[in-house]
């Protein structure tokens, strides 16, 4: 039996289209960033029956000196209904430590998993 409702897979080159571009794969609309992040701020907050799995590439690029976008990230699975899973993908291995501010790594489950480098 499928436990998810989705599956998101997303790499984002500039921290805030990450909004847009989740947005985009759930419902189908174009927002901008600003927009996207409210919405998706109210979408992760209801209910849902099924979990929604969220897969993020490349986490490291998201990095900016505020971090607004790692921490809404990580801050939207938290919430009372939320069924939000994200998994994030680093080349980084202490990334939590190394870059991210406490009120950011504070958010995240520490669970790592190393993977061998690839070629391809």
């Amino acid at each position: 039996k499928q436990w998810y409702q989705r599956r998101v897979v997303i790499t984002a080159g500039d921290p805030k289209q990450l909004y847009s571009l989740i947005y985009r794969h759930l419902e189908g609309k174009k927002v901008t960033p600003d927009h996207g992040n409210l919405l998706l701020s109210e979408y992760f907050g209801k209910c849902e029956k099924k979990s929604i799995v969220l897969v993020v590439d490349e986490l490291d690029l998201l990095w900016t000196r505020k971090q607004h976008v790692m921490y809404n990230l990580f801050d939207w699975p938290n919430r009372a209904n939320s069924k939000l899973v994200v998994i994030a993908i680093a080349n980084t291995m202490d990334l939590p430590e190394r870059m991210l501010m406490n009120k950011v790594a504070s958010r995240l489950g520490l669970t790592r998993m190393t993977f061998q480098p690839y070629s391809h």
